[in-house]
């Protein structure tokens, strides 16, 4: 198995395990996941910017990438806009300002 599997199986395995406690247990479990999500964003960029690893794949498995990663980030996206929407006070939310809490 390559280096690159058996990490993202750790990963897996880590985060599958998580199961917070307390205000500190649920921030570390949630950079566990950030961290986790953020290194499989990085192995993707290498794999899209390299041609030709790209042309090993056929157009439907392309599709099959892109229809998943299309609706991971959309699911993603809308989770952070909540998230953030959370975080922002009310009353600069009603004005358009972006402000977190501070």
């Amino acid at each position: 198995m390559s280096d690159w599997i058996k990490s993202r199986e750790e990963a897996k395995e880590r985060i599958s395990k998580l199961s917070p406690k307390d205000r500190l247990d649920y921030i570390s479990a949630c950079f566990e996941c950030i961290n986790a999500i953020g290194r499989s964003n990085l192995g993707w960029l290498q794999w899209l910017s390299n041609p030709s690893l790209m042309s090993m794949f056929d157009e439907a498995t392309l599709k099959e990438f892109f229809e998943k990663l299309k609706e991971f980030a959309l699911s993603y996206i809308e989770f952070d806009i909540e998230a953030t929407k959370k975080g922002m006070r009310p009353e600069l939310l009603e004005r358009g300002e972006r402000r977190p809490y501070m």
